[in-house]
C-alpha cells in the first residue's frame, strides 16, 4: 500500500492542480506537474517522487533523465553540480546527436586537416550526414540504421540521380561518421560497441551488384512494395485474387496448378504434386520442394475462397470453376492488364514468390523456418542482402506488412525476437524516451520477459506516470530475483 504522501519531497495544490517541491542537491526544485488534483494524480506524483528519494540516495540519480522537459538553464545547473559530485560524464549516448558533436568535432578538427581535405569533409557533412542521419542520437546508431543509411547514399541531381554513389565514395562519407563516433565514444567513456561492420559488408555487397556508374551489374530480386499490391490486387478479378495471394505466399504456379482439395488440412496446405506442361507429378522439381505451408487465417479465408470456387478435385481453375489454369491466359489476360490497369511497370509473376522471400527476411522469420516454407536446398540465399533491401520504402512498410499478412505468420519467439518494442509495450513497458533503453537492450528485456510472462496472463506494470509536462517518470527494467535478473519489472505481484 503506497502511502498518500512521500517519503521525499512533497506535493502541493494551487488553483487545483499539482506541483512537487523538493530539494535536490540542496536545491529547491518546485515544478508544476501540469494535472488537476486527483487521488489518481497524487498517487502517481508520490510514486515519481519516491523514486526521485531511492535514486539520490543509492547516487544514480541524474536531473535531466527525471526532468528532460525542464528549463536548460536548470538541466545545465545541475547537471554541472552532478559533474562535480561524481566526477562521470552525465552526458549519455541518449543525449546527444551526430550533428551537435560533429559540429564541435569538426570545428576542431579542422585546424590540423588539408585544404583539401577539410572542405570534402564539410562538404560529406553538409549533404550527406547531416541531412540522413544528424539527428539521431550516437544510441540510436545500430547496425540495421547504418545499413539503411549506406542504402541510401545515391546521387542527388544530374544524369546519375537516383544511382548509388561509387562504393570508394561510400566508403569515405562511412568512415567519417565512424570516427566522429568513435571519438565521441571515446570522449563520454560511454563504451558503445562498434556498430560499422555490417554497413561496410553492405557496401562490399553493393559493389558486387553495381557498377562504378551505379548500374545494375546483375538483376536482383524483385520485391513488391505493399503499397503495390494492394493497389495492384484491386485490379486482378475476384476469382484469380486467391491464387495471387498464394504465390505471394510463396507458392509456385505449377504447385497451385497441381493442389488438390484433399492436400487441403485444417492447419497446412501439403505440397506433393506439380503439373507442368500438361503433366501431372507426383515427384516434385526437388526433394525439399515437397512441403507442409501453415495456413494462417488470411491464407486460409483465400484458399477456402478458391476451393468453393472449383467444381473439381482442383483448389484452382479458370473462372468457370471446371477449366485447369492456363498459365498464358492467366499471365496476359489477367496479370498483364491487372498490371497495366494499376499503371505498375511489368515484372514476372514469380516476383511474388521473391517478395514472400523477401517480406519473410524483413519481418525476421528465422532462416531455417523459411527455407522449408519455400522449399530451398540451403538458407545461405535467403537474406537480406539478396532479397528486397534495396527496395526504396520497404522498410517503412515492416509493420504494415505483418498486420497484412497477420501475427501468425510469425512463430511467437520470432515475434519476440523481431518485434520487441512492440512485444513490452503490450505488456505494458516504457519505452519512452525517459526510459533511456536502447534498441538492444529493448532486445535483451523481450527475450528475459519471454521466459517470465506467460502470453495468456501478462504481468503489466502498474505504476503509470504522472503524465506532466516536466516530468517524465524512467521505467523500472527488470525480470524478477526468482530468476537471477535482478528486481522485478512491477511492484505489484
Amino acid at each position: 500500500m503506497v502511502s498518500k504522501h512521500p517519503e521525499f519531497g512533497s506535493i502541493r495544490e494551487i488553483g487545483n492542480k499539482l506541483y512537487i517541491d523538493c530539494r535536490i542537491y540542496n536545491e529547491r526544485v518546485r515544478l508544476a506537474s501540469g494535472k488537476k488534483d486527483t487521488p489518481e494524480n497524487r498517487h502517481n506524483l508520490v510514486l515519481f517522487l519516491n523514486k526521485i528519494g531511492v535514486a539520490l540516495d543509492d547516487q544514480t540519480f541524474r536531473f535531466k533523465e527525471y526532468f528532460p522537459f525542464a528549463k536548460q538553464a536548470d538541466i545545465e545547473k545541475f547537471s554541472s553540480i552532478e559533474r562535480s559530485l561524481f566526477g562521470l560524464p552525465v552526458i549519455k549516448s541518449s543525449d546527444v546527436t551526430l550533428e551537435e558533436y560533429g559540429r564541435q568535432w569538426f570545428e576542431e578538427e579542422a585546424k590540423t586537416l588539408s585544404t583539401t581535405t577539410k572542405s570534402d569533409y564539410a562538404e560529406m557533412l553538409r549533404s550527406r550526414i547531416y541531412p540522413m542521419i544528424g539527428d539521431l542520437t550516437f544510441g540510436q546508431l545500430t547496425p540495421t540504421l547504418l545499413k539503411v543509411f549506406v542504402r541510401n547514399l545515391k546521387h542527388q541531381g544530374g544524369k546519375n540521380a537516383g544511382k548509388f554513389l561509387s562504393a570508394k565514395r561510400m566508403r569515405n562519407i562511412l568512415n567519417l561518421v565512424r570516427r566522429i563516433f568513435t571519438e565521441a565514444n571515446a570522449d563520454n567513456k560511454w563504451q558503445l560497441s562498434d556498430p560499422f561492420p555490417p554497413a561496410f559488408r553492405r557496401i562490399k555487397k553493393i559493389e558486387a551488384m553495381f557498377d562504378d556508374d551505379g548500374d545494375i551489374r546483375h538483376k536482383p530480386r524483385e520485391v513488391w512494395l505493399l503499397s503495390e499490391w494492394q493497389h495492384f490486387i484491386v485490379h486482378v478479378p475476384e476469382h484469380y485474387r486467391p491464387l495471387f495471394e498464394a504465390m505471394r505466399m510463396g507458392m509456385i504456379f505449377s504447385e497451385l496448378k497441381g493442389l488438390k482439395k484433399d492436400c487441403i488440412h485444417d492447419a497446412y496446405i501439403d505440397i506433393k504434386r506439380s503439373i507442368s506442361r500438361g503433366e501431372e507429378k507426383s515427384k516434385l522439381k526437388t526433394i525439399f520442394r515437397g512441403r507442409k505451408i501453415k495456413l494462417t487465417d488470411r491464407l486460409r479465408v483465400s484458399i477456402m475462397q478458391a476451393v468453393n470456387s472449383s467444381k473439381t478435385e482442383y483448389v484452382f481453375t479458370m473462372d468457370d470453376g471446371a477449366t485447369p489454369l492456363n498459365y498464358s491466359t492467366i499471365l496476359k489476360k489477367i496479370w498483364g492488364l491487372a498490371l497495366k490497369s494499376s499503371g505498375l511497370p511489368h515484372r514476372d509473376m514469380y516476383s511474388l514468390r521473391h517478395t514472400f522471400v523477401g517480406w519473410m527476411v524483413l519481418l525476421g522469420i528465422d532462416s531455417a523456418r523459411l527455407k522449408n516454407m519455400v522449399g530451398h536446398s540451403s538458407r545461405s540465399g535467403l537474406t537480406e542482402d539478396t532479397y528486397g533491401e534495396f527496395r526504396e520504402g520497404l522498410l517503412e512498410e515492416r509493420e504494415a506488412i505483418l498486420e497484412h499478412l497477420g501475427r501468425d505468420i510469425m512463430e511467437p519467439e520470432e515475434f519476440k525476437r523481431a518485434f520487441a518494442a512492440i512485444y513490452l509495450q503490450e505488456r505494458g513497458v516504457d519505452l519512452t524516451a525517459a526510459s533511456g533503453m536502447t534498441p538492444d537492450v529493448i532486445k535483451t528485456l523481450a527475450s528475459m520477459l519471454a521466459t517470465e510472462i506467460r502470453d495468456d496472463k501478462p504481468q503489466q506494470d502498474q505504476v503509470s506516470q504522472p503524465g506532466c509536462a516536466l516530468v517524465a517518470l524512467p521505467q523500472s527494467i527488470s525480470c524478477g530475483a526468482a530468476d537471477g535478473y535482478g528486481a522485478p519489472i512491477s511492484d505489484n505481484k
